[in-house]
């Protein structure tokens, strides 16, 4: 029993597979708010290169990339995302017993951790 679910898992298959790594990095640019927008502020962060890449302006003609596994641009949706980026897989594998771990790094208080609780339970109910 163990062995056909460990061998039937999607997520095992694909993190085996030569073409998958273990660990991806994944950017996701939040949408700019309303007291951005009101104020003037303009995007200092865009993805470049088909989504390979993101650039961040660090001056008025300056400015510094980085190359990622995937970057998601402000008007993607939450379940794309999280398709995409692998999240939802992850969260099936933990269902069938496996380890997982999705790291977020981000300004204090941008939302997270809510947004991976509010997944994970939409998956659910």
């Amino acid at each position: 029993m163990i062995e056909g679910s460990i061998i039937g898992s999607e997520f095992l298959q694909k993190i085996m597979s030569t073409e998958e790594e273990n660990v991806q990095v994944v950017v996701r640019i939040r949408p700019m708010q309303a007291n951005e927008k009101k104020n003037g502020d303009i995007p200092c962060v865009k993805a470049i290169s088909q989504g390979k890449e993101v650039q961040v302006k660090v001056g008025p003609l300056e400015a510094q990339n980085y190359r990622c596994h995937k970057c998601f641009n402000p008007d993607t949706t939450q379940d794309t995302f999280f398709e995409e980026c692998g999240i939802t897989d992850m969260i099936n594998s933990t269902m069938e017993g496996f380890r997982t771990c999705v790291f977020a790094y981000g300004q204090t208080g941008a939302g997270k951790v809510e947004l991976i609780c509010q997944y994970c339970c939409s998956l659910f109910l």
